[in-house]
């Protein structure tokens, strides 16, 4: 209902009206954290892709735009929760819960499962070596 609604300038601006930051800087924030972390391909500065890291996303979620839609590396998976909002399946499990939550849940923690019992630190070549993070990410 919001998607490509909710951008840095929509976002900031209750920033810049109560901390009297500018956009600008909110923009080099956003900027550094992407450096840091990697952005959309989680990479060490070596730029080595890193590993046992999940994207699960709610279809209806507006910040799932800003997340990882499209898995850029087959040990790095994508999950598209049809119908749910943002991070709805992060919630204790209740009875009422829409199916395709509990099918995410399910889904999370099979990988968590797989995540455990690899060696998250295994290394390749640049961006298909691997750092050692275990993240269930979720924008």
């Amino acid at each position: 209902f919001v998607r490509d609604l909710a951008n840095a300038s929509y976002m900031a601006s209750p920033c810049m009206k109560l901390f009297n930051i500018t956009l600008e800087d909110v923009q080099s924030n956003i900027d550094s954290t992407n450096y840091h972390y990697g952005g959309v391909l989680p990479s060490d500065t070596q730029g080595n892709l890193g590993r046992c890291v999940m994207y699960p996303n709610g279809e209806v979620d507006p910040w799932s735009t800003c997340s990882v839609l499209r898995a850029p590396d087959p040990d790095l998976p994508v999950l598209m929760v049809e119908g749910a909002s943002h991070h709805a399946w992060t919630w204790p499990s209740r009875n009422e819960d829409q199916e395709s939550v509990m099918t995410a849940r399910m889904k999370i923690r099979r990988q968590v499962d797989q995540f455990l019992r690899m060696d998250c630190s295994e290394v390749g070549q640049p961006h298909s070596k691997r750092t050692n993070w275990l993240l269930i990410a979720a924008a």
